[in-house]
């Protein structure tokens, strides 16, 4: 069963992440295929979770190379544009789309039972922009990271994860497979985990910082 306190979190969070949302290219040589190549005897979960670390990276690299293009793409609700922006392409979206059905699948049958009990932000027609609004706090938050860690050691995405959250659940029930929101959708509940967890760190951090100065 998954923990309430998290998701209800997660679910504030998401509704407080701002809609306003841009390309960073992805070096040719770092195709899809060459992704997928390097999930060879991993788990499924593992599989999953390299999968959407992938696009989560595509997505912040595509904001911080052009972000004026990235927000007009997203804002407009361009989904076409969206995937050749970031390149993300079929083979990937269809790897996350696939890994994660049947962890919902596998989930609710051995939940039978289970009721959602949070509010999914990215769920709404606009999943684009939802997500386009979180891929920008984490830039934004990951800028003041840089700017005050010494050690410069944090990785946003480490905090991925396969479990299935109620945001996710949302999301599948939304959305069918073939709709691009469902991977826009899915990717900002995970993403929003991320900006969770880069909060938490920037506070730790700015708190580090102020007492050093004030020795």
């Amino acid at each position: 069963m998954m923990k309430k306190p998290l998701l209800m979190v997660l679910s504030i969070a998401m509704v407080a992440v701002c809609a306003g949302c841009g390309k960073e290219s992805v070096a040719n040589g770092d195709t899809v295929q060459n992704v997928l190549q390097g999930k060879n005897g991993h788990s499924a979960d593992e599989q999953l979770i390299l999968a959407v670390r992938e696009c989560l990276q595509r997505c912040e690299a595509a904001y911080r190379q052009d972000s004026a293009l990235f927000v007009q793409v997203c804002v407009g609700g361009n989904h076409e544009a969206f995937f050749s922006l970031t390149d993300i392409g079929e083979a990937l979206r269809q790897q996350v789309i696939f890994l994660h059905g049947e962890k919902v699948r596998t989930f609710m049958r051995d939940n039978p039972d289970y009721e959602l009990d949070t509010v999914c932000a990215g769920c709404e027609d606009a999943s684009l922009s939802a997500l386009c609004g979180t891929v920008v706090s984490l830039s934004r938050v990951l800028r003041e990271i840089a700017a005050l860690d010494a050690v410069g050691r944090y990785e946003p995405f480490a905090q991925i994860h396969a479990e299935v959250s109620d945001c996710e659940l949302q999301c599948k029930r939304k959305f069918q497979d073939t709709d691009p929101r469902l991977l826009e959708c899915l990717l900002n509940c995970k993403l929003t985990v991320c900006l969770i967890d880069a909060y938490e760190y920037l506070r730790v951090v700015m708190s580090t910082h102020t007492t050093e100065e004030q020795q």
